[in-house]
């Protein structure tokens, strides 16, 4: 495994502040965990010269996307600004430029995870997504785990909708809750990316 990964951060709000402090102040127990050190080494934010909740040396912060995504000292861009625009456009860039992406951007992933995935696949990198709820609980990574454990043991047919802010029908929900006579296909899809179809 490598010895350094390098991380660039798109987004220092509140969670891209938190995710920063992390990786600065706990670098030693991620190393432990991750069987290599995480080093913040570019973070895009619109003003360079405004005060941080977090300290990053010189030269990490950026305003211009291309220095996170072009660098060749970052390996993984995680995207934490929210929203589609631009979110969309820098994770489409990070992808097709080689780096592996993390996002909790459920808008993003609600409208375009298919096609995503899809390009991560073409480019050989991993997108990795998750939602939170209670203010940071995590919610799809361990519910597809615990879904897919039980479908194993019970041979029945598990089918979820998660929704969010990123809904704009919120009859969705509602129709899919009905039993199904014909599974949708963006469902058809999940459930082959799964092993399940």
């Amino acid at each position: 495994m490598k010895q350094d990964v390098g991380i660039g951060l798109l987004g220092l709000g509140t969670v891209g502040s938190a995710v920063a402090d992390v990786l600065l102040n706990k670098a030693d127990k991620l190393a432990e965990q991750v069987g290599a050190s995480l080093i913040l080494r570019k973070v895009l934010v619109r003003d360079t010269s405004r005060q941080r909740a977090v300290h990053l040396e010189h030269g990490v912060l950026t305003s211009q996307v291309e220095e996170v995504v072009d660098s060749p000292d970052v390996d993984i861009v995680i995207e934490l600004i929210g929203g589609e625009s631009p979110a969309l456009e820098y994770i489409k860039q990070a992808i097709t430029r080689g780096k592996h992406v993390v996002t909790a951007n459920k808008e993003v992933i609600a409208k375009y995870g298919y096609r995503l995935l899809s390009l991560a696949q073409e480019h050989n990198v991993d997108l990795r997504y998750e939602a939170t709820v209670g203010s940071g609980i995590p919610l799809i990574s361990p519910g597809l785990v615990k879904l897919s454990q039980e479908r194993k043991l019970s041979g029945k047919k598990v089918v979820c909708v998660l929704t969010g802010t990123g809904l704009k029908d919120p009859g969705i929900p509602a129709r899919y809750a009905q039993p199904p006579t014909e599974l949708p296909a963006d469902l058809a899809v999940i459930e082959k990316a799964l092993g399940w179809g």
